[in-house]
This record gives structure tokens, sequence and C-alpha cells, in this order.
């Protein structure tokens, strides 16, 4: 058996072995769905809790939070398995992921920020450490997803470099949804990333 992880799509290939020659004994099956978010987190980071949306001391969402959320709830209604808040223990709180997203066999962790400063460059940083080939392996996309542009081009650059995908929502209004032209550009997006 050879399992194929190529452009997004899982295939199951099986051979046999007769008198050393080998022969692929049917079409390559496509696996389309052989295991879920928790599955996937497990392998890869066998100890970690799941927080949920950032929220503030009183336990209210934080402005951050909501657009999580608001990223969560349209990714959710439109069939992706979606977990918020991961916590790698191993790390002592190193890595801190906003939202892990499934489609099918293909995962992504993204990065969800509503500010400019320095939270998009700490934000890639976390992305990158977190996707690296000890953490969460080199099949795990990486997404940042922003509530304003990228301030500059070092930003987009840096996010090249390290194969991080950047989604720019400059519409979001603070709230705890999407609007239908943000969740059309979010969801546009997200296809190109994991179909």
């Amino acid at each position: 058996m050879l399992f194929n992880k190529r452009k997004n799509k899982s295939v199951l290939h099986i051979y046999s072995v007769e008198n050393g020659d080998i022969h692929e004994i049917n079409l390559p099956k496509s696996l389309d769905d052989i295991l879920d978010l928790q599955d996937y987190l497990n392998a890869h980071l066998p100890n970690f809790d799941i927080t949920g949306f950032h929220k503030e001391n009183n336990e209210q969402l934080s402005a951050g939070g909501k657009f999580e959320k608001a990223i969560h709830d349209c990714l959710k209604k439109n069939e992706y398995e979606v977990i918020a808040g991961i916590k790698p223990a191993a790390v002592g709180g190193q890595i801190d992921i906003d939202l892990a997203i499934r489609w099918k066999n293909n995962v992504a962790i993204a990065e969800v920020k509503l500010a400019g400063g320095e939270a998009p460059k700490k934000a890639l940083d976390q992305l990158a450490q977190a996707g690296e080939q000890q953490y969460l392996g080199t099949y795990t996309k990486r997404i940042y997803i922003g509530a304003k542009r990228l301030p500059n081009n070092d930003l987009r650059e840096l996010a090249r470099e390290k194969e991080i995908h950047v989604i720019e929502i400059p519409g979001y209004s603070g709230k705890e949804y999407l609007e239908r032209e943000e969740e059309k550009l979010l969801l546009q997006r997200i296809k190109e990333i994991l179909h």
C-alpha cells in the first residue's frame, strides 16, 4: 500500500508482488475523509488544551475573540471542521493557535488578528513555529487572517518565505459575524488553500 498526498488529494494505491514484479491491484482509491481534526491534532500534539476564543478577564469575548468567532462560525456553517484556541502543553505556552481548520484530509492552522502594529509579525512568527515539522508537520497549511491589511511589504515577503497564506478582511465591522461580502472573500480564499 502507498498513501499519496499531493495537490490536496489523498490517494491510496494498493500493489501486489508476484514473481518479483510489482502490480497495482486496482485503480487508486481516493480517501477523502479518513480523519477528523481531533485525530490530526492528537497525532502531532499529544497533549494540548482547547481554550476557545480569546476572552477578557471578565470572561466576555475580547474584540479579537469576536473576530475569531466570526471566522469560525462562517467556516463551520460552510461544512469545515473548526476548533478554536489550541494550546500545546509541551511548549510551555510558546504556541497558541487561534483556529485549526479541516476540509476532508487537509488541515490548516490560522492566526486571526484585528490589529496592526506588532500583532501581524508575532502572528506570522507563531504560525511559522507551529507549522514546523516537530509540531504540526509539513502538510499543515498556515493562514494569517487579518482585519487590517498587512502594514508593509516586509511582512508580505516574510509570509511568502514562510509559506503562510494571507487573507485580509479590511471590511470587518467588529461584530460576531461577517457580512456577506466578507464571507464570500474568506470562503473563496480558504477553498483555494484547502481544496
